[in-house]
Order: C-alpha cells, then sequence, then structure tokens
C-alpha cells in the first residue's frame, strides 16, 4: 500500500491481479483503490498471508 499510489501507474489496468496482505485488509483497501482508477480484474487472496502459509508450509 505505501508504494501503491507511485507505482500503479507501471501496472497494466487490463491485467489481472491478486493483491495480498497479512490479513485481507489492506488487500482489500487496495483492490478498491485500483478499481477506482481503472483497473477491473482484482481479486484479494481470501485470508491473505496466513492461509498461505497454512496451505503451502
Amino acid at each position: 500500500m505505501g508504494e501503491l499510489n507511485e507505482r500503479y501507474r507501471n501496472l497494466d489496468p487490463a491485467g489481472r491481479y491478486t493483491l495480498m496482505c497479512a490479513s485481507g485488509m489492506r488487500a482489500t483497501v487496495a483492490a478498491g483503490w485500483l478499481a477506482s482508477r481503472g483497473f477491473a480484474e482484482l481479486d484479494v487472496y481470501l485470508g491473505s498471508m496466513g492461509a498461505w502459509k497454512a496451505a503451502h508450509g
């Protein structure tokens, strides 16, 4: 989130992105922020890093 305001311009708005953070809250906020700037193909990894670690060790 800290760099998103500056770096989102390097992303393709037509691309598909999955956002992840520690708990899912910041990823959800980031997805809404990107959507407001024209990004349509956004997913939030449910459970974020906790779920990832549980699934992948």
